[in-house]
């Protein structure tokens, strides 16, 4: 046995040993009082090896440990110590900064990064967590908020990964390259946003063997917004059919000056492979890629959005050009605003991109051949002169608001033989006859009844429609689309019968003549600036179902003094919110009696609450097969504490209408009736 393992018995011998262990710096001890010692045994740990109380993970360096016990004990112990320490070593891992969990949800996805050769390796399987482009550690990715976030040159995401989380690298600058294994399907918004150093070395080759700067494996389906914008380091992308969808700013501004190059070099997206298969493009995709020229769109695109490749390379030499319209392949992409000449749409044309014919103003007509299946969203915003327009037979897709605020326009025809769209005196339908899309703004009616099949009116379908005076609106009726009524500005009287459960966003904005407004039960959100400037409105009935009233809803609505509101004052101060409230601070509210009505979330039940009710009165449930009657029920079984009435029918039934009457053999009614479809 070696000195240092001696069974030491003495203060003197213990000063005689002359090796200790390696983890031992040394021994300090003292005499405090007869027969005991104090011992202050100070350890240096050389290595990861040591007693794991003393060496947590490699951080501890030194440790000081005060003991007291019998003189007779003390030196056996320290010594079975020591030896603990060099026979039973435990490794200890040192905890590495550059390495985590990155999956969503507690996904099987990790992270680590290799300072040598710069590389970050995404490994596992499942979706990647998503992150935010700014904020503390917890909200964006643990590698972005780091040291290394501009070391980073390699990404290598290993096959198991499902997407790509949102900002996961963003403003990377330092990044050169990227591995995305196929199992990939989504590319998240913001994922490689301003990764400006983003390229492969593109060797000394022709402009039309320029190879990608990126490859983005056939099975990703989409490509999210900004996903690649401002990428100024990318020179070619070639997108498989697999991706259905390229999301907004997906890859604009992927161009970079001479002025604003720290070399003196314009760089930047220069060519566009779209493969077959994709279907939608979005809103300013490829905007302002101003080295792009060579763009390939295939057929199956379907959907372009507004100005998705405005200052391309393409966009400024067609501008600079003479010709009135820009087509990409078989898509026409955008017409000259001061053309005055009718436009007949090239033969072959699929799609026409939103806002294609935007501010058109002397644009005095179009033929659409039939090769068209798409019209885009906004198509033919601002095209003033335009008096008339034909659907042909293949277009199965029209935009919101394709004919926004084409002020001149009288009539809307459809071909017979169009699967998806009907026209009917002028006016645009969906074939079923289902929903109302667009009465053009110049037809002279002033009054006008929507067909009792129409269950649903959509955004804009009445909007400028200066001449009607009075719209009715059949009982089936459940949606009135954003901007439905916006600046109808001679409408004087309009009833939202009682099946509509949603008013859209400025539905009925600059209404400026309606002066009485019944909100029905069922709605329950009052939208954004639906009633603002309707500067006539002196009254509005809201009922209890309504639970928000949202921004500048009643803005401006100068003459509006009073609101009816169906339920309890602890009912508006309590359950209506909103920042459209605040509005309403000065105007009197007015509570009144009335039903609420509803299914019960398994569909088994009518739940029924009187409102502003006395106990005592007799609940009436009426069910309906069609016209018939099939079942009725009564109840007064609610009182202060118990304020609903739960029916269960055991009839099949198609409608219910619920009564509150003074009594059963009176048939007086309290308040009006609800009905529930």
């Amino acid at each position: 046995m070696t000195n240092a393992h001696k069974i030491i018995r003495t203060t003197a011998q213990f000063e005689q040993v002359k090796r200790l262990p390696p983890s031992i710096r040394g021994i300090d001890f003292t005499n405090q009082r007869t027969n005991n010692t104090k011992i202050k045994i100070i350890i240096s740990l050389t290595s990861p090896q040591g007693f794991k109380g003393f060496a947590q993970r490699g951080r501890i360096k030194e440790r000081k440990i005060f003991m007291e016990t019998k003189t007779k004990r003390i030196f056996a112990e320290i010594i079975a110590f020591c030896m603990l320490t060099v026979i039973l070593p435990m490794t200890v891992i040192a905890e590495n900064p550059y390495e985590g969990s990155c999956g969503q949800n507690g996904g099987n996805l990790n992270w680590s990064y290799n300072e040598t050769t710069k590389t970050l390796t995404i490994s596992g399987t499942g979706n990647m967590s998503n992150y935010y482009s700014s904020g503390t550690a917890g909200g964006r990715a643990p590698w972005v908020n780091s040291k290394i976030k501009d070391e980073i040159e390699t990404v290598v995401i290993s096959e198991g990964a499902a997407s790509i989380g949102e900002y996961a690298f963003f403003e990377c600058t330092g990044l050169k390259n990227v591995t995305i294994p196929s199992t990939v399907k989504t590319i998240n918004e913001g994922a490689f946003y301003k990764c400006s150093g983003l390229t492969s070395p593109q060797p000394e080759k022709s402009d039309d063997e320029i190879v990608d700067s990126i490859t983005i494996p056939y099975g990703v389906t989409s490509i999210g917004d900004e996903v690649f914008a401002h990428c100024t380091g990318l020179k070619k992308v070639t997108i498989p059919g697999s991706v259905k969808s390229i999301g907004e700013r997906a890859f604009s501004d992927c161009h970079i000056s001479t002025e604003e190059s720290e070399d003196g070099t314009e760089r930047g997206l220069e060519k566009v492979v779209i493969e077959n298969g994709t279907e939608t493009i979005g809103k300013e995709a490829f905007n302002g890629c101003k080295k792009l020229n060579d763009i390939i769109l295939p057929d199956s695109v379907t959907s372009i959005g507004e100005t998705a490749f405005q200052y391309t390379g393409l966009y400024n030499d067609w501008f600079d050009g003479n010709e009135d319209v820009l087509y990409i392949n078989n898509h026409l992409i955008s017409v000259y605003q001061g053309t005055a000449n009718e436009c007949n749409i090239k033969s072959g044309t699929k799609t026409i991109a939103d806002s294609a014919f935007f501010a058109c103003g002397s644009l005095p007509g179009i033929t659409i051949p039939d090769s068209v299946t798409s019209i885009g969203n906004r198509a033919f915003k601002d095209c003033n002169s335009l008096k008339s327009i034909t659907i042909p037979k293949r277009v199965t897709t029209i935009g919101n608001c394709a004919f926004y605020t084409c002020y001149d326009l009288q009539s809307i025809e459809v071909d017979s033989g169009n699967p998806e769209y009907c026209s009917e005196n002028g006016v645009l339908y969906n074939k079923e006859k289902t929903e109302i899309i667009r009465f053009p703004k110049e037809k002279t009616e002033v009054s006008f009844a929507i067909p009792k099949s129409v269950t649903k009116i959509a955004d804009g379908a009445f909007e400028y429609c200066k001449n009607l005076t009075n719209v009715t609106i059949p009982n089936d009726m459940t949606s009135i689309g954003n901007n439905a009524f916006e600046s109808c500005s001679g409408l004087i009287n309009i009833t939202i019968p009682k099946s509509v459960t949603s008013i859209g966003d400025r539905a009925f904005s600059e209404c400026s003549k309606l002066t009485s407004i019944i909100i029905p039960d069922g709605v329950l959100r009052i939208g954004e600036s639906s009633f603002f400037k309707c500067s006539s409105l002196k009254d509005i009935t809201i009922p209890n179902s309504v639970l928000i009233i949202d921004t500048d809803a009643f803005k401006d609505c100068m003459k509006l003094k009073q609101v009816y509101y169906i339920g309890s004052k602890d009912d508006w101060n309590n359950e209506v919110i909103g920042n459209g409230k605040y509005v309403l601070t000065n105007v009197g509210i007015t509570c009144l009696s009335g039903i609420s009505a509803k299914r019960s979330a398994d569909g088994k039940s009518i739940v029924v609450k009187p409102i502003n009710i006395a106990d005592g009165k007799t609940v009436i449930l009426v069910l309906y097969d069609g016209d018939k009657i099939v079942e009725m029920q009564q109840s007064s079984e609610y009182s202060e504490t118990k304020r609903e009435i739960t029916f269960t029918p055991t009839e099949h039934y198609t409608r219910a209408k619920v009564m509150i009457w003074n009594s059963f053999s009176e048939m007086s009614p309290v308040c009006d009736f609800k009905s529930i479809e």
